[in-house]
């Protein structure tokens, strides 16, 4: 059984609808496998993270991180990439996720992310949300 290839690919810039598409595309044509996937904007700003997994041994990295650049500097877009062996994957995974939901400002926010640093816990995703005129946010 050969190991299995991991691929973490980081694409950010200017927002704008076809990003995924114009990826997927590239991803598909490569018979390449999306694992995970994680998509944030911010005023009009995108963070989009895939993790690949190559599935067959003659599948060439090289050739599908080609295209990925190419794509990226196409849409005008930063891409970076790093390599990933299942065992780094597993240890993500394993991870205790906590879900903390408040109302606050700037200030609860450095209040509970000094909390959560000195308890050696990290902050994957954060996220603002006004609703009838009351702001919270959420961390996992």
């Amino acid at each position: 059984m050969a190991e299995e290839n991991l691929l973490l690919v980081n694409i950010s810039g200017p927002d704008r609808p076809g990003i995924i598409a114009a990826f997927t595309k590239v991803l598909q044509n490569h018979q390449i496998e999306i694992k995970d996937i994680q998509q944030a904007s911010l005023q009009q700003t995108i963070g989009l993270h895939f993790l690949l997994k190559f599935e067959a041994t003659n599948q060439s990295k090289d050739s599908a991180i080609k295209d990925l650049l190419f794509e990226a500097n196409k849409l005008n877009l930063k891409l970076s990439f790093q390599l990933l062996t299942p065992d780094q994957i597993t240890k993500i995974d394993l991870r205790k996720r906590l879900v903390l939901t408040y109302f606050g400002d700037t200030h609860a926010i450095a209040d509970l992310s000094k909390v959560l640093a000195e308890e050696n816990a990290n902050i994957e995703m954060l996220f603002s949300q006004t609703h009838h005129g009351a702001r919270s946010f959420e961390m996992i």
